[in-house]
């Protein structure tokens, strides 16, 4: 039998955690044959291991063990047996006790309570599985520790330790669903095993924190109403109403009830805005709550105040009312309906607005604030709302009282037609009456006619007189214009015919190095048709150069072809059939400097082409030669087709003026007044043939200021005069070949406007004008100055002025007629 048996493991006091290997051997001498070796754990065999022989004569055996210990080896016995084979005598026995720490095995929470509901108080107990050391309990909710009451530990299986703990908690809606988690944690071995109970809260639904209770749409598009509810069960029934109406959502075209309980409504309109209602309801209850729809739709204007009437200098006050949802601050905005862009604040006026209401408002209203203002509406959803209104300011009639005004010419043959315009502006409405010498007109008389116009703030009335008679009908008319505002009147002479008067208020309204334009105001026509003539004329030339206005009644004209830095005299007189008028402003010439060329500086410095280098490409020989030779012919066709044109149009003209050139004949122009000049064609103006009194014995005046801010000489001009002794001859230059429009650029540049077709054909009246012969000027056909040019060293004399076009055919034992004559009275 053996004869010794011990073993080889960890000292008693050898602490083990769970999971680590122990290794256990097992030893006996002795014993023939070998002992057999068995493990045994807590009187259980092991059967795992390995018998291995050894020493130095093979006399001792030992057995190894290799364990990973579990909770169950802690205070667990193993014990080593060795025994003979034959099993006759006891074996030998050695054994060893673990000590095995480990953490609980499990965590179990458990309640007496049934079901949960709303404000009840709930008790739960957890206790924790056996252990080694002894675990400590913590209780957890949402992240947050709870306080708990610890029920003691107990001793558990595998010779280690229960504890137990208890809390109690009150249950509330919001805990549904949430996890209580009770932690067992060995702080020996620091490990942690953890059990939950999910709270099952039973209560009636209720409303999110984050449930809105408004909402907003824009007009006719899709709106949905949330409803963010829960509810324990969750089965819940909902059902809306609006305007204390249910609202039946099955089968409802416009309304949809949504996962959640929602309502959608499509398209909806403003008539939907307002309080819902919903009833939420489940097996625990009901709750109710509102939500507040509001439609956002596009502005739109209910009422504006058109028109608003207001007197003169009364304060005034457009309002719009709009309706429009939002309504922000600023939403207003008006316009003045006006080609002028003017801002309303400088012209006065407060634009003032207070929720749907927008207010125009101006103090002192003028009659430049009358006029269309539009009110525009915009809160952000488009389209922008627009109305106008009109602001009318009453006024009492004003008369237009120009000097053309004051007088009217007819002659007094009884069978001419006299017309007397009285033009007003005034609000309200303006009536007229007609009064001859203070006794008002009897409009029955057929041979008065009275028409009169409204237009806005504009009233005209025109009184025609058939038959005029220079006794019956010559004198003073009144025309009285009034409203309830006020009245007004206006002296209108009438008169027979007779040359014009002097324009007025001549003046420069721009200029520049090479023109000038001018303005100034008509006066009375004479009872003719009238047309105006510019007289200037610049130092270093021996007379006035003078040149018609067009269109002939215009009474602005712009001169061209000036010199810069060129200081002239400028001054315009009428004309009509009867004659000429003095010259504007008591004959007093107007002085006013050109400006000088500005010069532009030169932004880059030209450069030289570059030069073709040996591998630039380069057009071969033959073609450039070629392109010359085009060329070459092209230039001569040209200049043969301008020579043949410029030959057949003074051909042509000839033919027309019917006039006989000859060598060293100077033929006199017709209807030349005293004052044309002979003209140089391409070069600066000739010396007159014949100069008039005034170029040269003018008189000094007083100082006038110019336009350019120099100080410029006035002198008196009369009306231009004729003298016999003016027919001598002059020398008159040879004009040079070239053509007038290619003469040099630094000359003077008259200005020439082309004769309408119309007029081509016509001739004057009269071969020849003298002013010892003729009492008075005719007028002519056409308002531009016409050149007419003649071959042969330009011998003909061209005259400035165009031929007669309405003046009767004058024969020489055929007076004029009474109408052209005039009578004054």
């Amino acid at each position: 039998p053996p004869q010794k048996i011990w073993i080889d493991v960890p000292p008693p006091e050898t602490r083990f955690r769970a999971g680590m290997q122990v290794k256990l051997i097992c030893f006996a001498s002795g014993g023939n044959p070998l002992p057999r070796l068995d493990w045994f754990k807590d009187n259980k065999m092991v059967r795992d291991g390995i018998l291995v022989p050894t020493g130095p004569s093979g006399n001792i055996v030992s057995k190894e063990l290799l364990l990973t210990t579990t909770p169950s080896d802690n205070m667990a016995t193993y014990r080593c047996n060795a025994s003979s084979p034959s099993r006759t005598q006891p074996p030998l026995t050695a054994f060893t006790r673990l000590h095995v720490q480990y953490p609980p095995l499990q965590v179990t929470i458990t309640t007496t309570a049934k079901e949960v509901r709303r404000n009840q108080t709930l008790k739960l107990t957890c206790q924790s599985g056996s252990s080694n050391p002894p675990a400590t309990l913590t209780w957890l909710k949402g992240g947050k520790m709870l306080n708990a009451v610890g029920l003691g530990q107990k001793k558990a299986e595998y010779g280690g330790f229960s504890t137990s703990s208890q809390v109690t908690l009150v249950a509330y809606s919001v805990d549904h669903g949430q996890r209580v988690e009770c932690h067992a944690y060995s702080s020996v071995l620091s490990e942690d095993v953890n059990a939950f109970y999910q709270l099952n809260i039973l209560f009636p639904p209720e409303l999110s924190s984050e449930q809105p209770h408004a909402v907003q749409a824009a007009e006719y598009e899709v709106v949905r109403l949330p409803l963010l509810v829960s509810a324990s069960p969750p089965e819940i029934t909902y059902r809306w109403s609006f305007l204390g109406e249910v609202i039946l959502t099955e089968g409802s075209p416009r309304y949809h009830l949504r996962d959640g309980g929602s309502l959608e409504i499509s398209n909806v309109i403003r008539a939907d805005a307002g309080q819902y209602s919903v009833r939420c309801e489940n097996s625990e209850g009901y709750s109710e709550m509102t939500i507040l729809l509001d439609v956002q739709y596009a502005p739109s204007i209910r009422s504006i105040g058109d028109p608003t009437t207001v007197d003169l200098g009364g304060p005034a006050e457009i309002m719009c009312q709009a309706e429009a949802n939002p309504a922000p601050v600023g939403m207003f905005k008006w316009r003045w309906l006006s080609d002028l862009e003017r801002s309303l604040e400088e012209m006065g006026f407060e634009l003032l607005s207070e929720g749907l209401v927008g207010r125009l408002r101006v103090q002192e209203a003028k009659r430049a604030h009358a006029g269309l203002y539009e009110c525009q509406v915009d809160n952000g959803i488009s389209p922008a709302a627009r109305s106008s209104a009109r602001l009318v300011v009453q006024f009492p009639p004003e008369i237009m009282k120009s000097p053309g005004q004051r007088k009217v010419g007819a002659p007094g043959d009884e069978m001419s037609t006299a017309t007397l315009l009285c033009h007003a502006q005034g609000v309200p409405p303006v009536e007229f009456s007609w009064a001859k010498k203070g006794v008002a007109l009897d409009l029955q008389n057929p041979r008065y006619t009275v028409l009169t116009e409204h237009k806005a703030s504009s009233h005209t009335s025109i009184l025609t007189i058939a038959n005029v008679s220079s006794v019956h009908d010559y004198g003073l008319f009144t025309c009285t214009a009034s409203n309830a505002m006020g009245t007004d009147t206006l002296d209108i002479q009438l008169l027979s015919i007779s040359r014009p008067d002097p324009p007025m208020q001549l003046k420069v309204v721009a200029v520049a190095h090479n023109w000038l334009a001018l303005e100034w105001t008509p006066g009375f026509d004479g009872g003719l048709k009238q047309s105006f003539r510019v007289r200037y004329h610049w130092p270093g030339t021996p007379s006035f150069l003078e040149v018609d206005v067009f269109p002939p009644q215009s009474p602005t004209f712009t001169l061209t072809g000036l010199h810069p830095n060129t200081p002239y005299n400028v001054s315009v007189n009428a004309r009509n059939a009867l004659g000429e008028s003095d010259f504007a402003d008591g004959g007093v010439w107007l002085v006013v400097t050109t400006t000088e060329i500005e010069k532009k500086p030169m932004d880059t410095v030209p450069q030289a082409p570059p030069m073709h280098g040996p591998d630039s490409p380069m057009l071969p020989l033959f073609l450039l030669e070629l392109l010359g030779a085009v060329g070459g012919i092209l230039i001569i066709s040209s200049l043969s087709l301008l020579g043949c044109l410029f030959y057949k149009r003074q051909v042509r003209a000839l033919q027309e003026d019917g006039t006989k050139v000859g060598a060293g004949l100077k033929v006199r122009s017709e209807n030349n007044y005293s004052d044309s000049k002979w003209l140089k064609w391409g070069a600066t103006p000739a010396k007159l043939e014949e100069q008039s009194s005034e170029a040269s014995t003018s008189p000094k005046g007083s100082s006038v200021e110019t336009t350019t801010g120099s100080v410029a000489t006035s002198r008196p001009w009369s009306r231009l005069g004729r003298h016999a002794e003016s027919e001598t001859d002059g020398s008159i230059m040879e004009p040079p070949t070239s053509a007038p429009w290619l003469s040099s650029p630094d000359l003077h540049e008259y200005e020439e406007v082309m004769v309408p077709p119309i007029y081509l054909g016509k001739r004057p009246h009269y071969s020849a004008w003298y002013p010892e012969e003729a009492p008075w000027i005719p007028e002519y056909e056409g308002p531009y100055p016409q050149s007419r040019r003649s071959l042969a060293g330009y011998e003909e004399i061209m005259p400035i002025y165009d031929p007669v076009a309405d003046s009767p055919a004058f024969s020489g034992d055929r007076t004029l007629p009474f109408e052209h004559l005039g009578e004054l009275v």
